[in-house]
């Protein structure tokens, strides 16, 4: 709808409740999986704000290390990152970190 509205010389509305995708206004970090896309991404309810990247992420017996980019870590090797939401999130270089991983909506985690 949007490319549409733009391509006819029109702009679209803007949301008139955008607190809802602004991390600084959720009142606690949530220690869990709280999506996972269609890719496999798995995000966390975790800020990342909060968050060194010298940090590991523990979910469940795996340790994951902070990449800034998919391109920074090798194929097939699961990380975390911070995603467009400022939260943390795993990822699977050229993979599915829900497969892989076994990650499901409400799996723990814990930044170390």
């Amino acid at each position: 709808p949007v490319a549409a509205l733009l391509a006819q010389g029109a702009a679209p509305e803007p949301s008139s409740d955008h607190r809802l995708m602004d991390t600084q206004h959720w009142p606690n970090d949530l220690a869990s999986v709280i999506y996972i896309d269609h890719y496999g991404n798995a995000m966390t309810g975790v800020r990342a704000a909060e968050t060194e990247v010298t940090s590991v992420l523990e979910a469940g017996d795996l340790r994951l290390r902070y990449a800034r980019t998919f391109g920074e870590a090798a194929a097939d090797t699961p990380f975390w990152y911070v995603n467009s939401l400022g939260l943390v999130e795993i990822a699977v270089n050229r993979g599915c970190a829900a497969a892989q991983l076994k990650l499901g909506i409400g799996d723990s985690v814990r930044l170390v």
